[in-house]
Formats: structure tokens, sequence, C-alpha cells
């Protein structure tokens, strides 16, 4: 009797075995969607994954990494969205009132994962107004746009 080892041949990669429309599918969906609502567009397009399952969130960030995808957060840091504590910092403001003005809407933000998560947009010129209180008059904090920035168009008068 002969016995004879051979080295068991190594399983292709996962992300081999999804559709390449479905990698590029989902690239295009994480410029403007975390893992979880890409999982939900790409099984209401009726994309699989390898073994025929509808993706969730665990399956789509696998597939992302082992396809070398960037995530929702890096996409969005490579064109310069700022985290709390650096939008604090350029505003002159605490963590906290930043977080009050992004849930009160007067500074744009991007979601970029589960839950609560977001990421502000640059703010590219723009002023930001502080608000102030009193008894007769009060005024709400806003952000103007650059164009309409009297600081911008006094420096472009010049």
């Amino acid at each position: 009797m002969t016995s004879l080892s051979v080295p068991r041949p190594l399983a292709p990669p996962r992300a081999s075995k999804v559709s390449p429309e479905a990698i590029r599918e989902l690239d295009r969906l994480l410029e403007h969607y975390p893992d979880s609502e890409a999982a939900t567009r790409l099984n209401a397009l009726g994309y699989r994954n390898w073994l025929d399952q509808a993706f969730t969130r665990n399956r789509v960030t696998t597939l992302r990494q082992r396809a070398g995808l960037k995530s929702r957060f890096e996409r969005l840091r490579a064109q310069g969205f700022l985290t709390v504590r650096e939008m604090a910092r350029e505003l002159d403001l605490c963590v906290e009132h930043t977080h009050r003005l992004a849930h009160a809407g007067v500074l744009p933000t991007q979601h970029h994962g589960k839950g609560q998560r977001y990421l502000f947009a640059p703010l590219n010129g723009a002023v930001f107004v502080r608000g102030h209180g009193g008894p007769y008059v009060s005024t709400q904090p806003r952000l103007i746009p650059a164009a309409d920035s009297p600081r911008v168009t006094k420096t472009a008068q010049r």
C-alpha cells in the first residue's frame, strides 16, 4: 500500500466569486451610502453574494475590504470632510455645541456609518455667525456661504 500526501489547494478569495457587476455597483453606491444602506440597495437591485444570499452590512463590509474598495468614511475624508473635533476647533466651539448645530441643520453633515456617525462638510470659505439670545430679539446661529459673505466680497473688491 502506498500513501501520497498532497497539499490542499487554497480556496479562491470570496470577492472573486461575487459578480464583477455587483462589485462595481457597490463601489458606485459607497460614494453616497454607508455599508448598511449599500447592502439594502444591492438587495433591491437583485444582487446576491457568492452563496446566493442577500447582502447584510457585515457581508458588504467584508466584500468591500476583500475587493480593496474604500469605505464611505475614507471617501468623505478624501473630499475634505471633518470630524466633530476638527470642526469645533475650526469654529472655536465646544464639541457638544458643534453636535447641536449639526442636529439643528446649521452645519452640513454626511452620514458615514451605522447609528449617528457623520462627518462635517468643509466650510470652503463660508462664515459661521454665532447666534445670540435676549428677551426681545434673538438671532439663530447660521452659516453664510462664501459668495454671500461680507468678508469675501470686501476682499474680492480690493
